[in-house]
């Protein structure tokens, strides 16, 4: 889905669960999540309230979970999860998804 607004309130705070954004849309508020913070760190990724965007994403129950997030004014895109949904922060260096070991520390 495709949703343009403007955002109303950047949520970033340690605590608060995954950073998102409210955007204002055709009369309503919808909540779009983004990443993980260090992620949306070293993108330097930083939008802010009263800004116009474009976002590309997946509907889940009443929220979307943003696979690419434009910034209007200075034209930024940002990418954050893959045609299938994946998190582009769970991947190593090589662009591979990073498997990493049960909580429990049981084997895969």
């Amino acid at each position: 889905m495709e949703l343009k607004g403007r955002i109303q309130k950047v949520e970033v705070a340690r605590g608060q669960g995954m950073p998102h954004l409210e955007v204002r849309s055709g009369g309503s508020t919808v909540r779009v999540v983004l990443g993980s913070v260090r992620y949306l760190i070293e993108q330097n990724f930083n939008p802010k309230a009263g800004e116009e965007i474009v976002v590309s994403g997946f509907k889940a129950d009443d929220v979307v979970l943003a696979v690419t997030v434009k910034l209007l004014k200075d034209g930024k895109l940002l990418r954050l999860r893959d045609d299938e949904g994946r998190p582009l922060w769970m991947r190593g260096p090589r662009g591979k998804v990073v498997q990493r070991p049960p909580a429990d520390g049981q084997s895969y």
